[in-house]
């Protein structure tokens, strides 16, 4: 099975908190930390890739691509 990459991720969906949370951070800024989010997936056919993008107040952008199977 081919991985994600740059140009295989499928039209942008709404991503969508689930479990009553929210997007959050975990660590201190520069030191490793990370980003949490429960995310509602969406229902898929077959393997799917999707880009997952974060937009901060200041307009620069953080993407990982996310691959959902069967």
């Amino acid at each position: 099975m081919a991985a994600c990459g740059g140009t295989t991720f499928d039209d942008p969906v709404e991503v969508q908190s689930t479990g009553g949370t929210s997007l959050r951070y975990d660590g201190t800024a520069g030191s490793g930390g990370q980003f949490i989010q429960n995310w509602k997936t969406p229902s898929v056919k077959g393997d799917e890739c999707y880009r997952v993008e974060l937009t901060f107040q200041d307009s620069s952008v953080l993407y990982t691509f996310v691959k959902l199977k069967k």
